[in-house]
């Protein structure tokens, strides 16, 4: 009986690995590419007053003296 149960599931996770690697190799949709670049410049935007408030507190361009 054990041997069977391994081979149940060696066939169950071959099938299970075959359709993952499909899902993997699909590009993003489009709807999600430009979510993404829509957030990574939110971001970038509020991280702009922050670095430039750290190099006006240092002085040095934002790098904090040793």
């Amino acid at each position: 009986m054990p041997q069977i149960k391994n081979t149940v599931l060696q066939i169950f996770g071959k099938a299970l690995r075959g359709q993952r690697d499909g899902i993997v190799e699909e590009p993003l949709p489009r709807r999600w590419v430009d979510l993404i670049h829509h957030l990574d410049e939110q971001e970038r935007k509020r991280s702009k007053p922050l670095e430039a408030q750290a190099e006006a507190s240092t002085g040095e361009g934002g790098r904090r003296p040793n």
